[in-house]
């Protein structure tokens, strides 16, 4: 899939698009980051959002949004039951859970922050996952049967619930492929 984007006033077109998630691809997985596992994001709408979303789709990883509204509380939870390798999130959304009562304790998961939203004091790595998207020209990554996101419920009932999906067999997507037709 190669989208062309259009966002606030900003155009990416679908090669420079593909070519950035696959950067993004393999600074995921430089950061340790496999199939199966859950890459979270703490992020408003957006080009980087969007990049991510499709990065951990190719190497087979799960994205997991979180809703910015969240308490630390309901972060803290959803980072734990997800058992999200790699956390990547907005500053200003980041640091207004680290400021309040219930603080957010991050440890044992790889923390990256966005400039895009905050300052210069994001907590650590997010300039050198800028750097790797900068200087990987042809990354050449083979994509890994894909995944797609770890939504959770709205916890009308208890606790939300994270869904997590089998990627399709061969035979479903053929299946589903003449469905389409």
């Amino acid at each position: 899939m190669k989208p062309t984007l259009e966002f606030e006033g900003q155009h990416i077109d679908a090669e420079d698009f593909f070519q950035r998630y696959q950067r993004a691809a393999v600074a995921l997985r430089a950061a340790g980051v496999g199939e199966g596992d859950v890459v979270a994001l703490l992020m408003r709408n957006g080009p980087d959002l969007l990049e991510l979303m499709l990065a951990a789709r190719w190497i087979g990883a799960l994205w997991c949004p979180i809703n910015w509204h969240f308490k630390a509380d309901e972060v803290q939870y959803i980072l734990n039951d997800s058992g999200a390798k790699v956390l990547i999130a907005d500053t200003a959304l980041l640091n207004g859970l680290l400021a309040g009562p219930a603080e957010l304790k991050l440890e044992g998961i790889n923390t990256f922050v966005t400039l895009r939203h905050g300052d210069s004091s994001a907590l650590r790595h997010w300039a050198a996952y800028r750097d790797a998207l900068t200087t990987l020209t042809h990354p050449n990554l083979v994509a890994s049967a894909p995944r797609g996101a770890m939504f959770y419920t709205s916890g009308t009932t208890g606790r939300p619930k994270g869904i997590r999906r089998a990627p399709s067999t061969p035979e479903q997507v053929a299946r589903g492929l003449e469905v389409l037709r």
